[in-house]
């Protein structure tokens, strides 16, 4: 691990908003174990529709069967996601999903979950994830405000006064760790909130995100466009007080939100 997330990730402060502070797990590539890739792949080859995976960048990536297909984590997936938050497939493996609305090259690689085997994944070059170290919860004080963002909150009418948003905002903010570079390094660090897109005028090209809460999972949506629009999504999950692996994935926007962790 680079000198310079080391410093960024080591400054913590004690948990806000009346919660008791707890070390964050720091999470990094590592060996793939096959005991969790199986209980994976026997979660995804349980579901309909018939999905499809490659490997990206040591990451394990699943497709919708077609092209021009989108994926609903919380709405026609949401067996999907219940394999991806396996307690040990959140910890131990680097699992992505991809929509193929604007499908690139490397997906030509994807092959019938059916098929997919433990050997054909390290072959790929398939890595999971593991602890790394550990700090103390980022804090408001550490973020940094200097990049050019576009914050575009979307607020119903019915969710009571300003003050009232701002503190239900506050009470699911993640962070985001943000690179110019795809091994992570050099991170500048960003308060966020949940249930908003976060657009930059320049593209970042590794990304990190830390879940700032034990008991909820938190899930990312980045792009490689702006304003959180277009094809290319990819969706992942960060374990409950953990900072995730790297994604080595160009990214103008991002979108994260937060579901209560049932952790079985």
């Amino acid at each position: 691990m680079q000198t310079q997330l080391w410093k960024a990730l080591l400054v913590g402060a004690a948990a806000v908003h009346g919660a008791v502070a707890q070390n964050v797990t720091i999470y990094g590539a590592g060996e793939l174990s096959e005991t969790v890739t199986e209980t994976f792949l026997d979660c995804l080859t349980s579901l309909e529709p018939a999905y499809r995976v490659y490997v990206d960048s040591g990451v394990t990536v699943v497709l919708p069967p077609g092209s021009n297909q989108t994926i609903v984590l919380d709405g026609a997936d949401i067996g999907l996601y219940d394999c991806l938050t396996i307690s040990e497939v959140m910890t131990q493996m680097q699992v992505a999903v991809e929509d193929t609305v604007e499908a690139d090259e490397n997906q030509e690689n994807s092959i019938l979950a059916s098929t997919v085997t433990y050997a054909w994944l390290l072959a790929q070059g398939a890595q999971g994830q593991t602890p790394i170290g550990t700090s103390l919860p980022a804090s408001g004080d550490n973020s940094t405000t200097t990049t050019t963002t576009i914050d575009e909150r979307s607020m119903s009418e019915d969710e009571g006064s300003e003050d009232s948003r701002l503190a239900k905002r506050t009470h699911y903010h993640y962070y985001a760790y943000l690179s110019d570079y795809s091994t992570c390094t050099s991170s500048s660090l960003e308060t966020r909130y949940g249930s908003t897109c976060y657009n930059h005028n320049q593209p970042y090209y590794g990304v990190r995100f830390e879940n700032a809460f034990a008991e909820k999972i938190l899930t990312m949506i980045i792009w490689p466009h702006h304003r959180c629009e277009n094809g290319n999504v990819r969706s992942f999950t960060v374990a409950p007080s953990s900072i995730s692996a790297c994604q080595a994935r160009t990214t103008y926007s991002y979108y994260g939100h937060y579901v209560s962790c049932k952790c079985t």
